[in-house]
């Protein structure tokens, strides 16, 4: 193969696994962003503790 063809067929195959990424993302498009919420739900908690605890009561005792 030359060396023009190689850049092709890299070319083609990158094409084609960003079409296929994208088709995936539509398609699981709902459970990714359950995912996601779930994520950012979690770190909400996290800052909601970390706004609940005082940390001059911690220091001072």
């Amino acid at each position: 193969m030359k060396k023009a063809e190689m850049s092709m067929t890299v070319i083609v195959s990158i094409i084609l696994i960003i079409i296929v990424l994208v088709v995936l993302l539509m398609f699981y498009r709902e459970k990714i962003g359950e995912l996601i919420s779930n994520i950012t739900g979690i770190t909400d908690v996290v800052t909601d503790t970390a706004k609940d605890t005082n940390v001059n009561d911690l220091v001072n005792g």
